[in-house]
């Protein structure tokens, strides 16, 4: 990982299955959920980002830039 190409920090969040998610910085701000809208109606569509966003969490590098 490179802070200049990944940014500098991390986004931690539940995801769908009550799973885990790590995200890159640059990768969560670009849209990390960049789900096909034909996947889902609108409305759960946009029950699924409000949920997603709601739940993610900044993480920053420690000491030994991991």
């Amino acid at each position: 990982m490179d802070p200049k190409d990944d940014g500098d920090a991390f986004y931690v969040l539940i995801g769908p299955d009550s799973n885990l998610e790590l995200y890159t910085s640059k990768r969560f701000e670009a849209g990390a959920f960049q789900t096909a809208t034909d996947l889902l109606p609108p409305a759960e569509l946009q029950d699924f980002y409000r949920i997603s966003y709601a739940t993610a969490s900044k993480v920053g590098w420690d000491r030994q830039g991991r």
